[in-house]
């Protein structure tokens, strides 16, 4: 459903945040010594109180790289989107474009690199671009933690070599079940399900859904059968039709089902306005179900200074009433701004949460 990164909705990312420092720059290291032999020097008077010597001179010069990071940005940011135009990522990242250009004083545009469920352009961010800040990459959040767990031979490890340094925000996700089902509620559904083991299934069409409902199934000590799907229209069909019983979708998918489904639970800390008779998954006892959302990052190296700045920039940008309008629209609920290392907290934890359900089913990376 989410290729981590999801139907409209979309998919992380950073740096300084852990990663190796960039080399030093040529250009600011200090010149060679020009001196003469000691035999000459000596000859030399002693150089007034006034004088300052040529080393301490070329040590008051600032580094070429501590420059860059003062007067970024010089030109054009570009943002990747690791995946194709129209999607989830692709349409919240266009959102920010024009405030994000107007508040850094350079034009700030979108190039789509898809391919590889998100590994193509990911890759390009976290190994071939310069770590200097012109080059971001636009993430999910949840194929950023869940590609680990199912790519063999990730040519990146995400948390080290692209962390984040912002979440942009969060989709609600709804487990939903076909209208006709005799559970009505999700308290019903566990009951039915435990009495009623192996006799029911799931579907899911991304990892992280997958992973997310075997994490409900096993807390819960629920038997459902595994019903995998290639992409989210199938799974759609399977739910609607009855041939599965339960599976995860974002809000507005669920809601443009109408009568034909029927919404269990919901994550989020508070009750969606939409849905207010349906319990968040926090209520029913379910803390670790999380909504999917975006990240920013940037590759590890990148120097802090303008990592704090993108940070800050895109912190006022998503809280300008006109950006989280439009958000709203994609239904996306925008964060209150995270710094560069909660960005990276958050990450990890939701890595670590997946990392623990996969292990409990086996999942391996193929």
């Amino acid at each position: 459903m989410f290729k981590k990164i999801a139907v409209l909705f979309f998919g992380l990312t950073l740096a300084g945040c852990g990663g190796a420092a960039a080399p030093a720059s040529n250009s600011s290291s200090a010149a060679p010594s020009t001196a003469a032999p000691a035999s000459a020097a000596a000859a030399k008077p002693a150089a007034s109180a006034s004088t300052k010597p040529a080393a301490s001179t070329a040590a008051a010069k600032p580094s070429a790289s501590a420059a860059a990071s003062a007067n970024y940005p010089t030109r054009t940011v570009t943002i990747v989107v690791p995946n194709t135009a129209g999607n989830s990522v692709d349409l919240q990242t266009r959102v920010l474009l024009p405030d994000l250009t107007k508040a850094l004083g350079q034009t700030v545009t979108v190039v789509n690199r898809p391919g590889a469920t998100d590994i193509v352009g990911s890759t390009y961010v976290a190994k071939e671009a310069p770590a200097d800040g012109y080059t971001i990459a636009a993430e999910s959040d949840n194929s950023m933690a869940t590609s680990p767990l199912t790519v063999k031979d990730m040519p990146f490890q995400p948390l080290k070599d692209l962390p984040p340094f912002i979440h942009l925000g969060s989709t609600r996700l709804e487990l939903v079940a076909p209208a006709n089902q005799p559970f009505k509620d999700f308290n019903e559904w566990v009951s039915y399900t435990k009495s009623n083991p192996g006799k029911l299934s799931y579907g899911a069409s991304s990892s992280s859904n997958h992973l997310q409902i075997e994490g409900i199934l096993r807390t819960a000590g629920l038997n459902v059968v595994y019903v995998p799907f290639s992409d989210t229209a199938a799974n759609t069909a399977a739910i609607l039709g009855a041939k599965t019983q339960i599976t995860i979708e974002p809000e507005a998918l669920a809601l443009s089902q109408g009568d034909k489904i029927r919404i269990l639970a919901q994550t989020g800390d508070t009750r969606s306005a939409k849905v207010p008779d349906v319990p968040t998954f926090k209520e029913a006892g379910f803390p670790q179900v999380q909504g999917f959302g975006q990240t920013f990052n940037l590759r590890s190296g990148t120097p802090q200074p303008i990592i704090d700045k993108l940070n800050a920039t895109f912190g006022q940008v998503m809280q300008l009433p006109n950006v989280q309008a439009e958000l709203q629209k994609l239904s996306l609920d925008v964060d209150k701004p995270m710094t560069p290392a909660e960005a990276i907290q958050a990450e990890t934890d939701r890595a670590n949460n997946y990392a623990k359900i996969a292990e409990q089913i086996g999942l391996k990376p193929a």
